[in-house]
């Protein structure tokens, strides 16, 4: 195995404030195998350096990006999910899996946002996207779209939002 850690784009003060254990996470890699090539994005803002990486490392067989905790204010060290959905066709993977999303609340939108996002995205670019529930094995000599689990969850927190505001108004 080869592992290549290609440029990537995020706030070096942010950076320099992680342990030397997390730093790690905000690189982006190059994992190549025998039989196959995964990139992964790590904590990244879009840039050119994307179809770079793709000219000079590519194709993969799964693209490993970053899709979650964004916004407008900061995309330029957090991709929105159309940058996200860029810098995969950027790379040339044959597969997308959305990381970075539904685990931290960073930013003001709902956990589940990034996955519905990217998810319509990927359908109106033919792309394949693979949104593994946390554990699940994913196989990458034949990646096939997953279905979306987040759903079920998404209407149990509509549910507990609905009822926070009735809470709420009563007071």
């Amino acid at each position: 195995m080869v592992l290549i850690l290609p440029p990537h784009r995020h706030n070096i003060f942010l950076v320099a404030a992680y342990s030397i254990a997390t730093t790690h996470c905000a690189v982006s890699w190059v994992i190549q195998g025998l039989r196959h090539k995964v990139f992964y994005s790590g904590d990244s803002g879009y840039f050119g350096g994307f179809k770079d990486i793709g000219e000079r490392y590519g194709p993969f067989d799964l693209s490993m990006i970053e899709t979650g905790a964004y916004n407008e204010l900061w995309s330029d060290i957090h991709m929105l999910p159309e940058q996200s959905l860029q810098a995969h066709i950027d790379v040339k993977a044959n597969a997308m899996m959305p990381i970075h999303n539904g685990t931290f609340d960073l930013a003001l939108h709902d956990w589940f946002e990034p996955f519905e996002r990217i998810s319509q995205l990927a359908k109106q670019h033919n792309v394949t996207l693979l949104t593994p529930q946390f554990g699940q094995a994913v196989m990458l000599a034949n990646p096939h779209a997953s279905d979306p689990w987040w759903r079920s969850m998404m209407a149990e927190n509509q549910n507990i939002d609905e009822l926070n505001k009735v809470v709420m108004n009563s007071h």
